[in-house]
């Protein structure tokens, strides 16, 4: 039975919008349900059928459109606006403490944003759905452009010299992949923490990020870092958001 229950639910979630015989995706029928043209439009946004088909003649374009603005890349705040200030001061003192703001920034934005956590959730159920799909590229190619600023600034205050090959847009995309992560885990009420071998505690989203500093750059004087060193490395300039 529970096999049984365990197949149904993934037929009707996860399997719901699949490509039919002439190789057009359908429509999951979850989505049609909550927002179906007709009922969501009448019941929901007191409108006449008229004026919704005035702008989208296709159930689908709505779909699409729905799903494009709830993976909008917008959906997250430009960091440099509402964290410039306390980012700016934090930069002032090591490096861990301006890890774990961003970490715990994510977090408290994620919990307090219902549009976060449907977007989390239509990437998990239907990540193959072409709407989805596309909405994903936009993000990955836009959300980088908020972030990479911030990090490369964060690079010159702290003196940390990429090694050879090291692409700081990819060292963007594993942070926020990480952080990712972590919101979900939050939302979830956990909160795995490691202890690291000094007796500093670390949600394993922030420590990461440490091993990955500690991997793809050295320091100010050229020599490796450790996470720890990452995470007591001093300032070496004033960080300079203008850019981002």
């Amino acid at each position: 039975m529970l096999a049984e229950a365990s197949n149904y639910l993934a037929d009707r979630l996860l399997d719901d919008g699949r490509i039919d015989d002439e190789g057009r995706p359908t429509i999951p029928r979850t989505l049609s349900g909550a927002l179906g043209h007709q009922p969501f439009v009448e019941s929901v946004l007191g409108m006449s059928q008229h004026q919704m088909l005035r702008r989208w003649p296709l159930a689908s374009d709505w779909y699409n459109d729905v799903i494009n603005y709830v993976l909008r890349p917008a959906r997250f705040a430009s960091p440099a606006s509402p964290l410039a200030a306390p980012l700016v001061e934090l930069a002032k003192g090591p490096l861990g403490g301006v890890i774990r703001f961003l970490i715990d920034e994510a977090n408290r934005a994620a919990t307090t944003s219902r549009t976060l956590r449907v977007a989390e959730a239509l990437q998990t159920l239907w990540p193959d759905y072409p709407p989805v799909r596309q909405a994903l590229n936009a993000y990955r190619r836009e959300v980088l452009e908020l972030y990479v600023p911030i990090y490369e600034g964060l690079m010159v205050t702290y003196g940390l010299r990429p090694h050879p090959g090291v692409d700081v847009a990819a060292i963007s995309w594993a942070f926020n992949a990480l952080s990712s992560r972590n919101i979900l885990e939050q939302l979830a009420g956990q909160s795995p923490v490691l202890v690291d071998t000094h007796g500093t505690p670390w949600t394993l989203a922030a420590h990461n990020c440490l091993l990955l500093i500690a991997g793809s750059c050295a320091g100010p004087d050229g020599r490796p870092l450790s996470p720890h060193d990452c995470a007591n490395l001093p300032p070496v300039a004033p960080l300079d958001l203008s850019g981002a």
